[in-house]
């Protein structure tokens, strides 16, 4: 991934936690969302839309990728975190 790419993803996922509820941004460690906001794109295009599911909006994939690593991390279970895992191995 490119630094402007990456940029571009911090950009995304800014704008996507915004719309989260707020304990699922809490669960976050504030050292993860200051990297966020400090490193992202100052100029991307990206609008959250609220009418669409999470992972049905128009993002990079490599936000998607980052969604699902904070998903791994931080928002699920271990029973979660395991299916998904096994699932992302399945699917290669």
């Amino acid at each position: 991934m490119t630094e402007e790419e990456y940029k571009k993803t911090l950009y995304e996922i800014s704008e996507i936690l915004k719309n989260l509820e707020k304990n699922l941004t809490e669960k976050i460690p504030k050292k993860v969302r200051q990297e966020i906001e400090h490193n992202k794109a100052k100029n991307h295009e990206f609008q959250y839309d609220a009418s669409k599911s999470l992972y049905n909006q128009n993002m990079l994939e490599t936000t998607k990728k980052y969604l699902t690593m904070l998903y791994l991390r931080f928002w699920s279970t271990p029973e979660e975190k395991k299916q998904t895992l096994k699932a992302m191995h399945q699917n290669g």
